[in-house]
């Protein structure tokens, strides 16, 4: 989830070999062109908050668990 601090959380996620859901939001990162929706992780509320369960059936049905 976006937030107001300096984190460095959402960097660390991206090296653990997980699927990764970023929240779109108006908080932006110096790095965030680098990483492309769907290539490199999961946007959700994109248009409302009730996208998190299609979001999560679709992460679910391309994982291999």
């Amino acid at each position: 989830m976006d937030g107001f601090s300096c984190s460095n959380r959402l960097d660390k996620l991206f090296m653990l070999g997980s699927v990764v859901l970023k929240q779109e939001g108006p908080t932006y990162g110096w790095w965030y062109n680098a990483h492309k929706p769907f290539v490199h992780y999961v946007p959700f509320y994109v248009k409302n908050s009730s996208d998190i369960l299609q979001v999560g059936r679709l992460a679910r049905e391309h994982t291999y668990i």
